[in-house]
């Protein structure tokens, strides 16, 4: 009945996690034959922006114009862990890093990274290199980096470890909206809100080797499927 926002797959089985916007996540068992919904929680107070099943399929995470940041149980939508007034804005985008570590970012460009280890509400660290929305957050296999895209036109990269900034790219005159790493890990590309696809080798972020024209309208998401091929999907409608 309410407007989806988002959707995650579970990693190992037929199940699939849809957000809603007024704040729900519906759970699905899903085949060729049936879909079947599972349960329903009610897990924000506002729109959910972003849901992500954790790696081991257990557990999911979600964000919201709330300000929180919830893990709970996708069977029984119990919370394990419940960030109120994690950003000081709306959060825009969360990516899970590893099976202890979760990036979120927020409208006003804070990226913070969470440690489900630490038993506390604070983050590991929060650093603001933007003025505007943190779009997308991804990392590669060996968790080092974040990279992250930008409202304003900057790619960010984060050093994990450091807890500082590794590179920014020059600024690009469109909003930077999506990105997937493809050929082995050696390219990262970026998408923006003209409809335009930036290459960069991975490390070396301060400008893109490449690029190529798209659709004309916004690119809103990016899912690599092989490592040369993706599925972008734009607001024009077309997949």
């Amino acid at each position: 009945d309410d407007f989806p926002t988002d959707l995650s797959f579970h990693p190992s089985q037929n199940i699939l996690a849809v957000s809603t916007v007024m704040g729900d996540v519906m759970v699905y068992r899903y085949a060729n034959d049936e879909n079947l919904l599972l349960h329903t929680h009610e897990i924000h107070r506002k729109g959910i922006r972003d849901i992500e099943f954790s790696s081991s399929g257990l557990d999911l995470f979600s964000c919201s114009r709330d300000k929180s940041i919830v893990c709970c149980d996708f069977e029984t939508g119990k919370f394990k862990r419940f960030w109120d007034n994690a950003h000081t804005e709306p959060i825009y985008t969360i990516s899970v890093v590893d099976e202890n570590l979760l990036a979120s970012g927020d409208d006003e460009g804070t990226v913070r990274l969470w440690d489900l280890r630490v038993n506390t509400n604070e983050p590991v660290f929060s650093i603001k290199e933007v003025d505007d929305f943190i779009s997308c957050i991804t990392t590669n296999n060996q968790k080092k980096l974040l990279a992250c895209t930008s409202g304003d036109g900057y790619l960010t990269t984060i050093n994990i470890a450091s807890k500082k900034m590794y590179i920014q790219s020059e600024p690009y005159e469109e909003e930077l909206s999506c990105a997937g790493i493809f050929r082995n890990e050696s390219k990262l590309i970026v998408s923006s809100s003209k409809g335009n696809f930036y290459t960069f080798n991975w490390g070396e972020f301060g400008y893109h080797n490449d690029a190529f024209s798209g659709p004309t309208t916004p690119i809103s998401f990016m899912l690599p499927i092989t490592e040369r091929i993706a599925i972008t999907a734009g607001e024009e409608g077309v997949i």
